[in-house]
């Protein structure tokens, strides 16, 4: 099966195994692809966001072919009458005969992992499914029983069109009202189902066939799904009665699907009463069952006040044998005294079992009716319940008995005082038995009684610094850092982050630098006080001086101590290079040398900030986030190469520093790399000897890292090359458009514009062009689609820029360059090549119809989406001027699928016949519009 459906072939790859990102990495087309497919893309394992797309024309053995159609016999077509209308149309004979094989294997576990991923199967299959697990001979596990019948359900429940029978029951309403019809579908329309779906973590193989201990899990997940229509009908009075009692029907109907689904969403419903933290996330609240619980409160509310005598008939029929929906239901109706009398309220609460009385998601809904009705009860009455709150929650079986004490004495704590402080009188003595309680809860305090009504739904909101250091001030400076720690881990609020070294490294500079250097004397260089002040913002309004200090106090610290906070010292330095070389030329050149020396004796503690993953290197990315690549970039801030000129040697002491870490091993050599040939214009123009032996060997060699570390901080800088560097390159830049090795989109892009302008530009000593016509036709031919698209983009974004008192350079050259360098081979021709051509012609309303007479030789058919952005103008343009030659493009480049033509076709085929009378009978525009109406 995998086989014969493409979605499966091109599958995104992915573990054998679920929540394990260690086991196998399996890619699905490696398994199951055909010869005659297209060899997909390879997708990193990192990327949990990437899909592939099933390629145009994949076999597929479940689609219908022209040997089905031509096979088709008179019951296969639908009728209006007769019995034909109570039966589904039948199957070609080719796809009955697989619907007969899938049949016969469905007690295979794949089988049911393939099926799960469709929307739905023939009736006739499913039928014969049915048939063959009742009558099959051999023993099939009752797991696969269960789950067909799991994927049969879900099906005939999403075949139901819910929200157009919901728009259809809103249009009877407004038309007739209500009657016991449309009562019936409004509460049908709401009850929930099971729903099957794909397991949040699909695997890319189907589960083994003897696998011991299978599971419906392990070919589907499987979800209660609740319809949300939209709530915009009205109930009136006389049908609340009814609707209410039928959706509370509904509720138990879902109570019994989640049991049998093992969610833990039974119990994890919204509170009745809303929080007002504006941090709590309110969408839970409207939705999935939480929604459903609180939209019902909504109705029964209503029906209160309509008739309270129905309403508490109703409140009598609740289920009293659940802890969860109508335990949470009872417990919020009996904060109604008109509704609930007190003999009614003191048997629902003191039958709640200790589970529910002490559940979480019902405490605050619990708590509020107790501060409600506690006062009002007789003493007698009253005792009952406070037994209930002194007694605390069951120990489990697995608690540990102190730490259950500890926990229990928290809860009652917080239950007493919260419902004390609004105003309930207990008939025990309060303050004995908080004092009672305390001693087991040593570290509770008053503000923790908030907790006894605090909402479970999802927070969220901005995380807000907290860098009060007013506590540290008093603090001896041996201390201080031991205080900051002791102060960050007192946080009760996970909103706040405490940072109050931080803000003494902000406000107080210098006492903060103090607790550092007095810790180094201990031989202690913790990285998160480092980093903390080194990465402070006020660092950069530091005075010269101070940062020299800084510097010279690092530079004497061992190489092992620097190497703990190298990330944060090395981001300091390059904010504070320029500041340092301008003003304290030897602290900048010592601290660079204690950096280099670190970087060479502890390069493990060296890597950037920022792990690589499985992912393939991006040694731009990682350079500038490692402290080599900082420590390169500030070498740029240096003095001593203030106005050098061209073909001149650079300084003796600066190159020593750039060779240095050009010398270091691995990734660090590569990283300085990438930050040099960012620069290689630059170092190319004043030493070219040097450049060439320095960073263009990094061509020559048999590392193909470093030659990628050198790609990557080229086309980093986006810069065309000087003359003289271009032709050094020029070799390299043409053979990188044959290489089929996975590299950035941006390279390409930036590679296509030098090569775009090499083209454009001519050599002064040659009089001839740095790329020939012959050499750009061969790199459009051996490149990519996207490598001849930029080269078009950029054709037509350089028509268009200005340039003052000049004729556009771009714009006279494009005739000349598609008509002697543009490849007429098919294989550089694609759809998507296709597609650019048609824009770049459409951009240029003057030279149009030359351009169509250039381009029509070589374009294609487009056999996707087609947008051409340029063709949607306004009217009077290209389409009403040059009709003709418009029609002979979109005949040549449209496809007979009309799904994908462009936008607003219809109206642009309507304009070529309104402009031209003689081409609304060219039987090209005849095609077009045919076809157009025929969708």
């Amino acid at each position: 099966m995998c086989v014969f459906d493409p979605n499966h072939r091109y599958a995104r790859p992915g573990h054998l195994e679920k929540y394990d990102f260690e086991g196998p990495y399996v890619d699905p087309f490696n398994i199951y692809g055909l010869d005659s497919d297209k060899v997909p893309k390879i997708i990193n394992p990192d990327e949990y966001n990437t899909e592939r797309d099933v390629p145009t024309g994949s076999w597929d053995a479940f689609a219908v072919n022209e040997v089905d159609r031509k096979n088709l016999q008179n019951e296969s077509f639908p009728s209006i009458r007769g019995n034909q209308t109570y039966f589904m149309s039948i199957l070609s004979l080719r796809l009955r005969y697989i619907g007969v094989w899938i049949s016969k294997v469905a007690a295979n576990p794949a089988t049911l992992w393939w099926a799960a991923k469709q929307m739905g199967l023939h009736p006739e299959i499913k039928e014969r499914i049915k048939l063959h697990l009742e009558r099959s001979e051999k023993i099939i596990s009752p797991v696969i029983r269960q789950a067909w019948l799991y994927l049969f359900e879900s099906w005939d429940a999403v075949d139901v069109d819910l929200k157009r029978d919901w728009y259809s029951l809103k249009s009877i309403i407004d038309k007739e009202g209500w009657n016991n019809i449309v009562a019936r579908k409004y509460t049908v329309s709401r009850r929930p189902y099971l729903k099957v779906t794909q397991n949040y973590w699909p695997e890319p193989k189907p589960p083994k066939i003897k696998k011991k201990d299978l599971c419906v899990s392990d070919m589907f997940a499987l979800n209660v799904y609740y319809p949300c229509p939209p709530d915009d009908i009205d109930i009136p009075d006389e049908w609340l009665p009814f609707v209410v009692s039928e959706l509370r029907k509904n509720l138990e109907y879902a109570q019994l699907l989640e049991i049998e689904n093992g969610s833990y969403d039974l119990i994890r419903i919204s509170p009745i009463v809303p929080d007002e933290n504006p941090d709590v996330d309110q969408t839970d609240r409207m939705i999935e069952l939480s929604g459903k619980v609180i939209s019902f409160v909504y109705l029964f509310g209503r029906l209160i006040k309509l008739n309270v005598s129905i309403a508490r008939h109703e409140f009598e029929t609740w289920p009293v044998n659940d802890d969860a929906i109508f335990c949470r239901l009872r417990i919020w109706a009996c904060g109604n005294e008109e509704l609930t009398s007190t003999q009614t309220f003191v048997q629902v609460i003191t039958s709640l079992s200790s589970e529910a009385f002490w559940d979480c998601y019902h405490q605050r809904d619990l708590m509020f009716v107790l501060a409600k009705r506690l006062n009002n009860l007789p003493r007698i009455e009253r005792k009952k319940i406070e037994v209930k709150l002194l007694k605390g929650p069951k120990k489990h079986k697995h608690d540990d008995k102190n730490e259950f004490e500890v926990i229990k004495a928290h809860n009652i704590l917080n239950r007493i005082t919260w419902l004390a402080d609004k105003g309930c009188i207990f008939t025990f003595d309060l303050e004995k038995e908080i004092n009672r309680l305390r001693k087991l809860a040593t570290n509770w305090k008053p503000e923790n009684a908030i907790r006894a009504v605090e909402s479970m739904e999802v927070r969220g909101g901005a995380v807000i610094p907290d860098t009060d250091c007013s506590l540290l001030l008093i603090e001896p400076p041996g201390s201080v850092l031991s205080k900051a720690i002791e102060l960050r881990k007192k946080n009760d609020n996970f909103l706040i982050k405490k940072d109050p070294f931080g803000g003494l490294s902000c406000k107080y500079p210098v006492r903060a630098f103090e607790t550092l250097t007095l810790a180094a004397q201990n031989d202690e260089y913790p990285e998160w006080a480092w980093r903390t002040f080194l990465n402070c913002n006020t660092r950069k309004n530091d005075k010269p001086e101070f940062s020299e200090i800084i510097a010279k106090t690092i530079s004497c610290y061992p190489d092992n101590a620097v190497a703990n906070f190298i990330n944060p010292a090395s981001d300091w330095f390059e904010k504070s290079s320029k500041q340092l070389a301008t003003h304290f030329p030897c602290a900048f050149e010592t601290v660079i040398t204690k950096f280099i020396s670190v970087l060479r004796s502890q390069p493990q503690e060296s890597r950037p900030a920022i792990a690589r993953g499985n992912k393939k290197s991006d040694w731009a990315f990682e350079a500038i986030n490692a402290p080599i690549g900082k420590i390169a970039k500030a070498l740029f801030s240096d003095l001593l190469i203030n106005d050098l000129k061209e073909n001149t040697r650079f300084p003796i002491k600066w190159i020593a520093k750039v060779e240095e870490l050009l010398s270091l091993d691995g990734d660090l050599h590569r990283y300085a790399i990438v930050i040099f040939c960012h620069n290689i214009n630059w170092f190319y123009n004043v030493d070219p000897n040097w450049t060439e032996t320095h960073l263009l060997s990094a061509l020559n060699g048999n590392n193909e890292d470093d030659t990628d570390a050198f790609w990557y901080g080229f086309f980093w800088s986006a810069s065309i090359p000087i003359p003289a560097l271009y032709m050094q390159l020029k070799p390299y830049l043409l053979a990188f458009t044959k290489e089929r090795r996975t590299t950035k989109r941006g390279q390409f892009k930036n590679l296509a514009a030098i090569l775009l302008d090499g083209w454009g530009s001519i050599n002064v000593r040659s009089k001839e062009r740095f790329i020939s016509n012959n050499e750009m036709r061969e790199a459009l031919l051996h490149a990519n689609d996207n490598f001849r698209k930029d080269i078009l983009w950029l054709f037509e974004r350089g028509s268009k820029t200005k340039e003052k008192g000049k004729d556009n350079k771009w714009h006279k050259e494009l005739p000349e360059f598609l008509k002697n360098v543009w490849p007429r081979q098919k294989s550089a021709n694609t759809s998507t090549v296709s597609e650019q051509l048609c824009n770049l012609a459409f951009s240029d309303e003057k030279r149009f119809p030359d351009m169509v007479k250039i381009i029509l030789p070589f374009i294609t058919t487009i056999d996707r989406d087609i947008m051409l952005p340029n063709l949607r103008t306004n009217k009077d343009t290209i389409v009403d001027i040059y009709p003709l030659e418009t029609l002979e493009l979109l005949h040549k480049v449209l496809p007979d699928n009309v799904s994908t033509w462009p936008y607003d076709i219809e109206e642009i085929l309507q304009r070529i016949g309104d402009a031209d009378k003689k081409l609304q009978l060219d039987g090209r525009l005849l095609e077009l519009k045919r076809k157009w109406n025929a969708r």
